[in-house]
């Protein structure tokens, strides 16, 4: 706290997790006309994943005006993965999928809160996040052209995410007991997909 009116809040956070799981199940297919004909398949799916996080974030808060709060964040996180797939279908083999993941999202917020009455208080915000996922896919064993019909996961290379969000709020506290809220969000978002 540099001065009364002026706040700054580092962080960091790092998470690691591991998950595994398997399901043993039957799959039932029905064919096309005129005979929907249905077929049986028993499947053994295992599933290995793990992740690893470091999220940095520094907050500035700004309270020099009277009645008035302004502040400003950044937001940052490096993260890598695995994914393991193996699934043993009785007719068609083993289906196998190893995959590494990496991603970093960023996120910048401003706003600024007024408080003009003691049962009045309006807000405003703008932030920018963006997300990049990259997929290295190690091991995949099913074919990735347009006729085959297991593509998916293994099939993405690389997934982009970028949102601009403005958003305004009024809350009202009639009684000690009540609070209305209201808030209006615009927000765009652009998505960038690169495919195998």
């Amino acid at each position: 706290k540099p001065s009364d009116y002026f706040t700054v809040v580092p962080s960091i956070r790092v998470e690691n997790q591991d998950q595994d799981g398997f399901t043993d199940f039957i799959e039932t297919d029905v064919g096309g006309a005129p005979g929907r004909i249905s077929t049986q398949t028993a499947l053994h799916n295992t599933r290995d994943r793990g992740f690893t996080d470091v999220s940095e974030g520094l907050e500035m808060r700004y309270t020099g005006v009277t009645n008035w709060a302004f502040y400003a964040r950044g937001e940052w996180l490096q993260g890598e993965g695995d994914l393991k797939e193996p699934e043993t279908e009785a007719q068609t083999g083993l289906v196998a999928r190893d995959t590494d993941s990496e991603r970093f999202t960023q996120k910048y917020t401003a706003g600024a809160n007024w408080y003009p009455h003691r049962r009045v208080n309006l807000g405003g915000q703008y932030y920018f996040k963006s997300r990049e996922n990259d997929y290295d896919h190690r091991l995949d064993s099913t074919p990735n052209t347009p006729a085959s019909g297991n593509r998916y996961p293994a099939f993405l290379r690389e997934q982009n995410f970028d949102t601009h969000d403005v958003n305004l709020r009024v809350t009202l506290r009639p009684h000690s007991t009540v609070t209305f809220v209201s808030r209006y969000d615009y927000q765009r978002s652009t998505i960038d997909t690169r495919a195998d």
